[in-house]
């Protein structure tokens, strides 16, 4: 999941968390799928969150942006993100609350999601019939 602004700002942190929460609520589905090995199934992992940005209106202070960050390192956790005129946080290896200035930050944060993404390996299959009982329970008229 990733929230991407023109520009950076503590409100816009807030706003992606709450949507990384929401989108970590869902519930997920995944079944086994056939392979030359016999059935192998891979359950759902951690959903990474991050945070994008093209610039800021002013420079951004690093402590503000971790006490914004650190607030809910539950379901709300960005796990990494950019500002790409001025920094990052969480990227190589950083703790996901530091924001970093760096002069690279959009090459640096396109390097880490590729990493984490590579990370996670091969994604569940969905379960195309929970999502079809779903559908059916939609399109029924009121009262039937």
């Amino acid at each position: 999941m990733f929230e991407s602004k023109q520009i950076f700002s503590g409100e816009a942190l807030t706003c992606a968390q709450a949507k990384a929460a929401s989108v970590r609520r869902l519930s997920r589905t995944c079944v086994s799928i056939p392979t030359v090995n016999g059935n192998f199934r891979k359950n759902p992992q951690w959903i990474l969150a991050g945070f994008v940005a093209l610039d800021t209106r002013k420079s951004p202070d690093a402590k503000a942006v971790k006490r914004r960050l650190e607030a809910d390192q539950g379901e709300c956790k960005l796990d990494f993100g950019c500002c790409a005129s001025v920094g990052t946080f969480g990227c190589d290896g950083a703790d996901s609350t530091t924001f970093r200035l760096e002069s690279q930050a959009a090459g640096r944060f396109l390097m880490e999601v590729m990493a984490r993404l590579q990370a996670c390996g091969t994604a569940p299959a969905i379960d195309d019939r929970a999502y079809g009982k779903w559908m059916d329970a939609q399109s029924l008229p009121a009262g039937l």
